[in-house]
């Protein structure tokens, strides 16, 4: 079910905020709660430099555009309000309760980072990190990225 105008724009209402956001099910219609750690859906980051009006009018088109990922159990849609850059995003994001299995999918998918939902601190994927700083070679990350995508697959993730 679609999210209402109503809860769009209240939505909208907390990315007006400096790091203000949300993680929202869009299935329940309720925020996530709890703890566990976000892991973002390749292609599905959608960040927009605007003001108010160009976040509450997009929420429908993303939820829209990324209807499919949004249907699956464990999956939210993202959005928050960077204060340092002033940009507002979107992502979808899977929520795992195992912090192992959130590392695979982490790895697996590429992502710089999970989010830990308790906190709301960002977990570096280590493999990324070390390439990026040359303390091991990009063929060794992208050796461990291939071996996470297999556990991934034995996972069902």
């Amino acid at each position: 079910m679609a999210i209402s105008k109503d809860e769009s724009n209240e939505l909208a209402d907390r990315m007006r905020i400096q790091d203000g956001g949300f993680t929202y099910n869009t299935r329940t219609h309720q925020d996530y709660e709890g703890p566990g750690f976000a892991v973002a859906i390749p292609g599905a980051e959608d960040r927009h430099p605007g003001g108010y009006d160009i976040v509450r009018s997009h929420i429908s088109h993303y939820e829209e555009a990324n209807k499919t990922p949004l249907s699956r159990e464990g999956v939210h849609l993202g959005g928050w309000h960077d204060p340092k850059t002033g940009y507002r995003t979107f992502d979808t994001s899977e929520i795992f309760r195992d912090r192992r299995r959130a590392n695979v999918a982490m790895v697996a998918r590429g992502e710089d980072a999970m989010t830990n939902m308790s906190t709301y601190g960002s977990i570096r994927n280590p493999y990324k990190e070390a390439a990026g700083s040359g303390k091991i070679s990009q063929e060794d990350a992208d050796t461990m990225q291939e071996g996470a995508r297999s556990l991934a697959k034995r996972y069902g993730i």
